[in-house]
């Protein structure tokens, strides 16, 4: 009998205990947190983009006759002045050309003035005449295209400035129009071009402040939006926006890759929240945890992070909060308990 009692006792024992600690686990899953209402904001929208530094002032210079290159006298990165002979075909050629299109012609006149003379009195037709006049035509217009050709087979720089990059060696045959040099001019502003989508390009305007940043310059450069192009490009449905950098630097090298923010005019509404509020940030999109409605548990919202401020982060998300846990983030999952904390 009394064996009986003492297993009852122990087995009511064994079970408060069981109890306790069933209790004691259920409070340690209670995750104290702090929490702060949210903080709605008007602000500037940022366009982050990319694109590729330029002279505004940039050209490609090319023959005007095709032939072969026999001189270049100017290297990539060198300055060159107005007016300064940058390249030449070779001359022979082209002089040979001329000396036989002058022959032609001379010889073309003879004919002509001997046939005029001839058709005067009677002795040759009319058809002749005109055969005559018209090879004398033909041979005109060769000989000046042959001057032609003499006169643009050289290269000259139309401005102050500098050679970016030479396309062709000496020895080459080139055609006409082919691009030899491209040069840049040293009086002309330096621009940045970048490629804006449909939604981005409704949302600046002309006059619009930038910040502009190179990895190999330390300092950052301020410009604004000078071109806003009308149609998108067919090639890969951007458009085209051109931004005058406020700086007379010149030692830059067009081609560079540069980063940007544009600064618009159009202001947004943000929610301002400190920065330790964010969990598992990763670009520009993370997380952050809010109470339910009694502040009993957190559900884990995902963010767009539009721009850092400091301490804060300007955000925006599709649903709609009021608050959000700023301590105790790092243990929180979603739809943990929680014990709300002053």
């Amino acid at each position: 009998m009394k064996l009986k009692i003492i297993l009852t006792v122990l087995a009511i024992l064994l079970i408060a205990s069981c109890s306790d600690k069933t209790n004691e686990e259920q409070n340690d899953e209670i995750i104290s947190v702090k929490t702060i209402p949210v903080q709605k904001v008007e602000y500037s929208a940022k366009i982050h983009s990319s694109g590729r530094l330029k002279s505004e002032k940039e050209a490609k210079l090319s023959f005007k006759t095709g032939g072969i290159i026999q001189k270049i006298f100017v290297t990539d990165g060198e300055k060159i002045r107005k007016g300064q002979l940058l390249a030449k075909l070779n001359l022979e050629e082209i002089a040979s050309q001329v000396n036989q299109a002058k022959v032609n012609y001379e010889k073309s006149l003879r004919d002509f003035n001997r046939v005029e003379s001839l058709y005067k009195d009677s002795a040759v037709t009319l058809e002749q005449f005109q055969n005559v006049k018209s090879a004398l035509d033909v041979a005109s217009s060769g000989l000046n295209i042959a001057k032609f050709n003499l006169t643009f087979s050289t290269i000259i720089s139309p401005f102050n400035g500098k050679i970016y990059k030479k396309l062709v060696e000496e020895n080459e045959m080139v055609s006409p129009g082919m691009p030899i040099f491209m040069v840049g001019s040293d009086e002309s502003q330096w621009q940045i071009t970048c490629g804006l989508t449909d939604r981005d390009i409704s949302k600046i305007k002309f006059g619009d402040k930038a910040k502009i940043k190179f990895d190999n310059y330390d300092e950052e450069f301020s410009a604004i939006v000078s071109e806003i192009a009308a149609s998108a490009n067919p090639m890969n449905g951007l458009f085209e926006v051109n931004l005058d950098l406020d700086t007379r630097k010149n030692n830059f090298a067009s081609g560079l890759i540069g980063t940007m923010d544009i600064v618009t005019s159009e202001k947004q509404t943000f929610l301002k929240i400190p920065i330790q509020s964010l969990v598992e940030a990763d670009g520009n999109s993370g997380f952050v945890f809010v109470p339910n409605e009694n502040h009993s548990s957190v559900k884990k919202i995902k963010v767009k992070i539009s721009e850092i401020l400091g301490e804060f982060v300007l955000i925006k998300t599709e649903n709609r909060i009021a608050q959000i846990v700023t301590d105790g983030v790092e243990y929180l999952k979603d739809g943990d308990a929680i014990k709300v904390v002053m």
